[in-house]
């Protein structure tokens, strides 16, 4: 089947952080509260011990993929004075701070619900740093963020100025996929999480955008019940504290650099809605496959044709997923799906999803 993609003139700019684009969350102990509102810094958190991934979970394919011995992404060297609480513009919500779940740029991004338990509405905080650059930059992404209202994208709630620096208040739903999945995720989970990325996408692209970041480090999940997952987007994509990685290797994880879609790199073209469709393949690899490290960009391409032409084994034997991995990942950018046209597809249909 032929499929014409569509294109964004204003694709999102790459991502101004200084850390690993993995994805991961936080187990830190929760901020001491107090009565006030008052500062208090937030002590860096140890550096997580190593984890090996089961040998079993990955192809032992020395020259395509390997499966290694890796640690977790050394905590943010970020030191932060967050209050206890604050309130809303309405004055009527109070968000309470509790742990450091991840980062977003050079910010660190808190737990924060407001209400009283087991009534608590799970909410994520962050501060902005007010230079003109970044502030610019984020109410950019928050300006994006609003544009697109969809219940399958992290929504942003409100700003609110606490003591002369902006708070960024959004939806948290849980941990990111990466995180829960290390090691892969059953055929009807990758289906659900995969169906609402897709519809996320579809509400994206109507708006002429592009995601420009599609991995499972941006997905964030609830593992129920009910079963939620959410795409973060704009101002709500965060890298989760516990992200694994290795120093020598690529994590599979990376798509939004050396990974990209074919027309993408490595001339580093602007990226289009069809090269988010490309990203959403790799994702779905990532889910089906958990973690997997290569060497360089060879190593990942040679990994992509055996995914999709030469392996048959746990979930890769579902032809309806096969098929899906198999459109997404599609060399050229004319004949792959759109993200509209994807919604459609056998896998989901077949799931009856």
């Amino acid at each position: 089947m032929n499929y014409n993609s569509r294109s964004s003139s204003e694709p999102l700019p790459l991502s101004s952080s200084r850390h690993s684009p993995f994805n991961s969350p936080s187990h830190s102990a929760p901020l001491p509260q107090s009565s006030t509102p008052s500062s208090r810094s937030v002590s860096p958190l140890p550096r997580s011990p190593s984890i090996s991934p089961s040998p079993s979970s990955l192809p032992q394919i020395q020259d395509i993929a390997t499966p290694l011995t890796f640690n977790l992404l050394p905590p943010c060297p970020i030191t932060e004075n967050p209050p206890s609480y604050f309130t809303g513009e309405n004055q009527l919500n109070y968000y309470f701070v509790k742990e450091m779940i991840g980062f977003s740029g050079d910010s660190p991004v808190y737990r924060a619900p407001f209400g009283c338990e087991p009534f608590e509405i799970p909410v994520a905080v962050m501060p902005v740093n007010q230079n003109d650059g970044e502030y610019r930059y984020v109410v950019s992404k928050i300006n994006q963020n609003r544009a697109v209202d969809d219940a399958n994208v992290l929504a942003v709630r409100e700003e609110v100025n606490v003591e002369g620096r902006l708070w960024l208040v959004f939806d948290y739903v849980g941990p990111s996929a990466r995180v829960l999945y290390p090691q892969g995720a059953s055929l009807p989970v990758i289906s659900h999480i995969l169906f609402n990325t897709v519809k996320a996408l579809v509400s994206i692209h109507a708006k002429m955008l592009v995601h420009g970041d599609v991995n499972t480090g941006n997905i964030y999940v609830q593992q129920g019940p009910p079963f939620l997952c959410k795409l973060g987007f704009g101002a709500t994509k965060h890298v989760c504290l516990q992200t694994p990685y290795h120093p020598h290797f690529l994590s599979f994880s990376d798509v939004c650099q050396w990974g990209d879609a074919p027309e993408v790199y490595p001339r580093m073209n602007a990226r289009t809605c069809s090269s988010d469709v490309w990203q959403l393949g790799v994702t779905a690899m990532e889910l089906a496959m958990g973690n997997v490290w290569v060497k360089d960009r060879i190593s990942f391409t040679n990994f992509v044709r055996s995914v999709t032409k030469e392996w048959n084994f746990g979930v890769l034997e579902d032809a309806d997923f096969k098929k899906f991995l198999v459109d997404c990942l599609n060399d050229n950018p004319e004949t792959r799906p759109t993200s509209e046209q994807l919604l459609s597809h056998d896998l989901f249909r077949n799931k009856h999803l």
